[in-house]
């Protein structure tokens, strides 16, 4: 080939091949550095008589580091006599994951030299060795690997290791044994390892094709050398600059948007600014937020002489609260333009004693006062809720610290304190949080003993505050974001600030933060920006009534984009638009423009506040934005939304109520992956529960049916799942697997499962494999699941599909289409000559660049009418295991198996054989999951309940643990309706509906040993390694709600009531598994923890709430306090040049 003759050496001993070789002999003219190594040195393990070289072991063999080369040592633990160590696999060089297979493997004469270390002799480090060790002059190499022991784990059966290969232990595994030589070698704690390591040291994969895959941790030795430097100094910081805007009087406006509103700065297209923005809570502690501070003072003086602003509000009369700074005017942008503004940088504004304070109210209009107390009364407040003497309203005052080891930040409660009546200076008494600006004139508690400053301007109460010093010492990660930002619109004059509209304003989003762009629609000349309310921390939900309200200065880079100029999206943007590096971010609100809608009395929102409908909108303006940004069809968006795109809850607090959505730009870039394989799929193990029609049942969850399996408490057993989908395309997902043909099979002659849903007649769809009985279950108990793998189930031509069906019961039926016309679904609507279903199917992919997996679309169709093999025709997608009997179709000839069945459709199926080129990242879930209740007989496979079932969270995948309370004798656990990937709201009506098998851990807990969430557990709760995610419904028990008629939950499927259920279960489970009061928790829940849609097209709509483990896991160590002169300093000059010397700041923000 090409200019060689090769001898006939190999022939003449007899190697022969098939066929003549195809090579490629004008190849790519890369130079590779070379970079000889040894890729399998080591040593004879003691617990087998000969192992197989290729899985490394702690002994050492076939590492595969490019890293063992000239100039490294390897220590490797001796376990036979003698060592008996070999080398071999000489590489002249390979990358990081040695991916194809091999490296450039070659033969070497290797110089070493060999030395024994005697246990007697061993370092502390040396004494825990039980992997192999490298050392160059620099570094310290750690190596580990998916089974740290291979030989231990897999002992009678080492092979097993090559079905077991993942990074993910080897991550873990790689981490413990770094942090275990941290701890050894260095003396250090354990926070101090995982500290330094988080910060110092490189983790990188060393291969991926050894079977025990390996990764390694590099130690720089100088980081860690121990010793202490001794001739430093602060770090010298420099400010944002000189702002722009200085807070004052002056520069803000109270609680409105207005187009006549005079600018107060004038910048040009493009300009970088810095602006100061102040809290309106900052009068909740003066001593704290706003003495000494000349620019708050300015804006919050308010005595028996002066009132800084008496003008807040829209009318003027308080009915706005927000301080913003602005106007801003820009030159050059005119209505119909789109304003852009760049969030650069947030910092905190110090007060004089260079510490940083915020506020958070848990107030009226929070979504906590709309929800029943704990006690079961309501949420007082004032004269507002008509009871004048009781007041339930509290502020909790947060402080921004610093860990002075791991140098992150947190806001944690300093102390709360009830509302109390006050009397402002003009003599008006007001017994609720009524008035922005209002100032709080404390009274001595804890440690506090408060200046005069607020009474001394005219401030009164009628009695002593009550103050709960001793709060929760929960840490919440400070996140820096803008409330209400945003520019006046043109159809009124003034505008309250509160509520968001298309121009922006208020929209309460935590990720308009440090790095987004935000881009909003002009209505008026010179754009008019204004910005405030800014926040140090807050959940999605926003759900008391604020956030932790913090004074920010802020660096904004402002550019007009001229109406010529935009692009497609842009064209069509009539609401307020984020991006960030990472996702395209959409908002919309209960009503898309509030202020068209209620034209005439623009406060009637606050009478209308509701998530049902900003659900619908959000959703509209997310497929205007696919269809706009990627030029999506309208069943492409709408498919490709439902899996790769999160929905949230933004707030619930500001009248017109916001949700948002989150696209990630990876997903949708629109470039195709051209370098894929099928999805390697490796087994769990023996199936405990093997597909068949004798496994599984159709659509309903039973107490009286008959157990397929019963285990023992505490056992580990490996379930195969079916989807309920899989007929949708007979040949990729059924055809020639024993087990899935034995569930589906349905001829003219034979129906292997003929009850299907609670009643038999097709209502419920899922394909559940079990009941499961558990020995020691009993009612009051609760079954404990851990799910430790899942894994797909691959076609006999080793690749995985799945469906995703847009059906009548998907939210998108409830939204007029993108042409404005009805969602029609066959004679279920009403429309028999039409039907606007279809489906789209999925191929599971791994990406060989990156090694992900991905969700590729395979093809779409429309869904026919159909005839069934008993002659039973159906014009909508209407009866659970229907069969599709398919057309040819781009490049596919289908089997006749489908129609061999007997089944038949009308006409011929329309076919989209090229769509856009989604890549869905793999998110293996269970979408149905839990326990027969005790209170019916069966139940509809649909609703979730409070022993869990149809929950679609994509949550409950490897790794997560569901807890599920017991309501008959043996649990009868079922489980099924298994996804490849979803998004947050499963929109369209299914997740992308996937065979998998898993693998789990079955565990009761007996009702004796509850702890407190225990004993209040009446929903199904799940928990991951960092999370509990608490999971609700429209109805909490929809079976109690409608004993007699279970069906009629499906009549008033709704977010408003799920989101209160949410939050009364979240509320529950905090203050029980952490001794929270009422207080306490909602605070925390609103600035710490997020709220989310799981499902809205189970009847029984789902929400979540997650709730982070690190809010109450304190390990903080105390910071130094911050002089002074380090906050004074801020924004002006060098430290250096304005004391003359340098001061101690290391405690400090900076």
């Amino acid at each position: 080939h090409g200019d060689t003759v090769p001898s006939s050496d190999v022939a003449d001993m007899g190697w022969t091949k098939s066929a003549n070789i195809e090579y490629f002999d004008d190849v790519v003219d890369a130079l590779i550095p070379v970079n000889f190594h040894v890729g399998c040195m080591g040593l004879p393990p003691a617990s087998h008589d000969s192992v197989d070289s290729i899985p490394p072991m702690p002994t050492g063999g076939n590492l595969d580091d490019k890293r063992i080369g000239i100039g490294t040592t390897m220590y490797y633990p001796v376990e036979v006599e003698g060592a008996l160590l070999s080398m071999g696999d000489a590489h002249m060089a390979q990358g990081d994951s040695e991916l194809d297979g091999t490296g450039v493997e070659a033969s070497l004469t290797g110089t070493f030299r060999v030395t024994v270390i005697k246990a007697n002799d061993l370092n502390d480090w040396q004494k825990e060795l039980d992997y192999p060790m490298g050392e160059t002059d620099t570094h310290w190499i750690v190596h580990s690997f998916t089974e740290i022991d291979y030989l231990d784990t897999y002992f009678d059966n080492p092979s097993d290791i090559y079905g077991a290969s993942s990074i993910d232990p080897a991550m873990k595994n790689i981490f413990m044994q770094t942090r275990k030589f941290m701890e050894t070698n260095y003396g250090m704690s354990d926070q101090e390892a995982t500290s330094y390591i988080t910060q110092g040291v490189d983790f990188g994969i060393t291969q991926l094709v050894d079977g025990n895959w390996g990764m390694h941790s590099e130690i720089p030795k100088a980081t860690f050398d121990g010793v202490a430097l001794t001739n430093t100094a602060p770090l010298n910081v420099s400010s944002l600059g000189t702002p722009d805007l200085t807070l004052s009087a002056e520069t803000v406006h109270w609680g409105y948007f207005s187009k006549s509103l005079e600018p107060v700065l004038t910048i040009e297209d493009g300009a970088e600014i810095v602006v100061e923005m102040s809290t309106h809570h900052a009068c909740d502690d003066w001593d704290l937020m706003i003495k000494g501070d000349e620019g708050m003072e300015s804006v919050f003086t308010w005595s028996e002489t002066l009132k800084a602003e008496s003008f807040r509000g829209a009318s003027g009369t308080g009915d706005g609260v927000h301080v913003l700074t602005g106007p801003i005017y820009v030159e050059g942008a005119e209505p119909g333009d789109v304003l852009k503004v760049e969030i650069l940088d947030l910092e905190p504004r110090f007060n004089p004693d260079g510490k940083f304070y915020a506020s958070n109210a848990a107030a009226w209009w929070g979504f906590q006062a709309r929800v029943k107390q704990v006690d079961g009364s309501d949420f007082d407040a004032g004269d507002f809720t008509g009871t004048p003497n009781s007041n339930d309203e509290f502020i909790t005052i947060y402080e921004l610290v610093q860990d002075a080891e791991s140098k992150e930040y947190y806001t944690k409660p300093s102390y709360q304190f009830l509302w109390p009546t006050l009397t402002d200076p003009d003599g008006v008494e007001r017994n609720f949080i009524q008035y922005p600006g209002t100032c709080v004139p404390h009274d001595p508690h804890g440690d506090t003993v408060p200046s005069s400053d607020v009474a001394d301007m005219g401030w009164t109460k009628s009695a002593n505050i009550e103050y709960f010093d001793d709060v929760v010492d929960a840490l919440i990660p400070v996140n820096f974001h803008v409330g209400c930002m945003g520019l006046p619109p043109a159809s009124h004059d003034s505008v309250d600030s509160i509520p968001p509209m298309p121009t922006g304003g208020n929209l309460d989003d935590k990720r308009i933060g440090i790095g987004t762009t935000m881009y909003y629609p002009v209505e008026v000349e010179g754009a008019l920006l204004s910005m405030g309310d800014a926040h140090m921390a807050q959940g999605d939900s926003e759900l008391d009534g604020t956030g932790v309200e913090a004074s920010l200065t802020g660096t904004f880079r402002v550019t007009v984009i001229k109406a010529n100029d935009l692009n497609d999206w842009q064209k069509e943007l009539d609401y307020p638009m984020g991006e960030t590096d990472t996702h395209w971010i959409v908002h919309s609100f209960t009503e898309i423009d509030y202020l068209d809608t209620y034209f005439d009395n623009p406060s009637d929102i606050y009478g209308a506040s509701s998530i049902d409908p900003a659900m619908k909108n959000i959703f509209m303006q997310t497929r205007k934005f696919m269809e706009t940004n990627y030029g999506m069809s309208d069943q492409e968006a709408t498919s490709y939304i439902t899996q790769g795109v999160d929905f949230g809850i933004t707030q619930l607090v500001d009248g017109n109520w916001g949700m948002h959505s989150e696209i990630p730009k990876a997903t949708f870039d629109g470039v195709a992956l051209t370098n894929t394989a099928p999805l390697n799929v490796s087994s769990l193990g023996t199936p405990d529960l093997t597909l068949s029609a004798e496994t599984v049942h159709w659509g309903y969850f039973s107490k009286s049916l008959e157990p397929v399996l019963t285990i023992e408490d505490g056992a580990e057993i490996v379930v195969e799942m079916s989807t309920h989908h899989a007929c949708d395309d007979y040949d990729k997902m059924i055809k020639g697997d024993q087990g899935m043909e034995s569930i589906y099979e349905w001829s003219s002659t034979f129906k292997a499962e003929d009850f299907r849903g609670a009643t038999g007649g097709g209502d419920g769809v899922h394909i559940l494999t079990g009941p499961i009985f558990v020995s020691g279950a009993e009612p009051g108990d609760i079954l404990k699941v851990e799910i430790i793998d899942l894994l797909p189930r691959a076609n006999p031509d080793g690749k995985t599909y799945g469906s995703n069906a847009a059906a009548w019961w998907g939210f998108q039926a409830r939204v007029n289409e993108s042409d404005g016309t009805a969602f029609d679904a066959g004679t279920f609507t009403g429309t028999p000559g039409s039907n606007d279903e279809y489906i789209t199917i999925y191929e599971i992919l791994q990406d060989l660049d990156s090694g992900n997996a991905y969700a590729v679309p395979s093809y779409q169709f429309e869904w026919p009418t159909i005839t069934d093999p008993n002659g039973v025709e159906r014009d909508y997608i209407a009866y659970p295991g229907t069969c599709v009997p398919h057309d040819s179709h781009g490049d596919t000839v289908p089997s006749t198996a489908v129609s061999d069945l007997g089944w038949s459709k009308a006409d011929s199926i329309t076919y989209y054989d090229s769509p856009f080129p989604a890549k869905i990242p793999i998110n293996f879930h269970i979408g149905c999951m839990g326990l027969a209740p005790a209170s019916h007989e069966s139940v509809d496979s649909i609703p979730p309940l409070p022993s869990g079932g149809n929950l679609d969270n994509k949550r409950i995948g490897i790794g997560s643990t569901m807890y599920y309370p017991v309501e008959v004798a043996g649990a009868l656990l079922s489980m099924g309706d298994t996804h490849a990937a979803q998004g947050d709201s499963e929109l369209d009506g299914t997740g992308i509906e996937t065979s998998l098998t898993g693998k789990f851990k079955i565990s009761v807990i007996k009702s004796a040993d509850f702890n407190d969430w225990q004993k209040i557990l009446d929903f199904p709760l799940g928990e991951t390694n960092d999370h509990w995610v608490v999971n609700s419904f429209t109805e909490i028990d929809y079976l109690e709600t409608f004993s007699e008629n279970p069906g009629d939950i499906y009549g008033v499927s709704n977010l408003d009531d799920a989101m209160k259920n949410t939050f009364s279960q979240t509320r529950k489970f905090i203050m029980a598994a952490y001794n929270l009061t009422e207080r306490e928790a909602i605070t925390v829940i609103t600035n710490g923890v997020d709220f989310g849609v799981a499902q809205v097209v189970d009847g029984n709509w789902g929400m979540f709430s997650e709730i982070p483990k690190s809010l109450f896991e304190s390990k903080m160590t105390e910071s130094a306090q911050c002089p002074s002169e380090c906050a004074v300093q801020r924004g002006r000059k060098s430290r250096e040049l304005l004391f003359g010397y340098f001061i101690d700041c290391s405690g400090c923000f900076d």
